[in-house]
C-alpha cells in the first residue's frame, strides 16, 4: 500500500513538474503578445495624443497591465522624479530590474533595449518609427513563441507523466 502511494506521488510530482514547464512557455508567448499591445498602445499616446513620455507610459501601463504594464509604469515613475537621468538610461535600468519577470531572452531584451535608447530623444514621428520597428521584432519573436509554445506544451505533459511511469518502473 505504501509503495502505491510513494508511486502516486512520483507520478504527480513528475507531472506537475511537466505541466509548470509547459505554463512557463505558454506564459512567455503571452508576455510578448503583451509588450507587443504595449508598444502600439505606446505609439498612440505619443502620436496621436502628444503626450509627453512619462504620461504615455503610465497610461500604457494601466491600459496593459501584468508584469509588462508594471515594467512601463516604473519608467513612468522613474521618469516623473526629474532626478536627472535620461529616458534611455531609466527605460535601461527598469528593463534590467524587470526583465526576468517578463521571461525575456537575450535578443528580445536587446530590442527593448535598443528601443529604450531612442524613445525621449526625439520627435513624435521618429518615436513612431522607432516603437514600429520594435514592434515588428517582438512581433516576430511573439510568433514563434506561440509556435514552440503550441508544439512544446504537450511534450512537456507527456514527459513528466513518462518520467514518473519510468520511475515508478524502475523502482517499483
Amino acid at each position: 500500500m505504501l509503495r502505491l502511494l510513494g508511486a502516486l506521488f512520483v507520478l504527480v510530482g513528475t507531472g506537475g513538474l511537466g505541466y509548470l514547464m509547459a505554463v512557463g512557455l505558454t506564459e512567455h508567448a503571452a508576455n510578448l503578445r503583451r509588450l507587443v499591445a504595449a508598444l502600439q498602445h505606446l505609439e498612440s499616446e505619443i502620436v496621436f495624443a502628444s503626450l509627453p513620455l512619462s504620461q504615455a507610459l503610465r497610461r500604457t501601463g494601466r491600459v496593459i497591465g501584468g508584469e509588462v504594464g508594471q515594467f512601463m509604469e516604473a519608467v513612468a515613475a522613474s521618469l516623473a522624479q526629474n532626478d536627472g537621468r535620461t529616458s534611455a538610461v531609466v527605460w535601461r535600468e527598469a528593463l534590467a530590474a524587470y526583465g526576468p519577470e517578463l521571461l525575456l531572452s537575450a535578443a528580445e531584451s536587446e530590442i527593448l533595449a535598443s528601443l529604450g535608447a531612442a524613445l525621449g530623444g526625439s520627435d513624435r514621428e521618429d518615436q513612431a518609427k522607432h516603437l514600429a520597428l520594435a514592434r515588428a521584432g517582438l512581433q516576430r519573436y511573439a510568433d514563434e513563441a506561440a509556435e514552440k509554445a503550441t508544439k512544446g506544451k504537450k511534450i512537456w505533459y507527456y514527459l513528466g507523466f513518462s518520467t514518473g511511469a519510468l520511475l515508478v518502473l524502475v523502482f517499483y
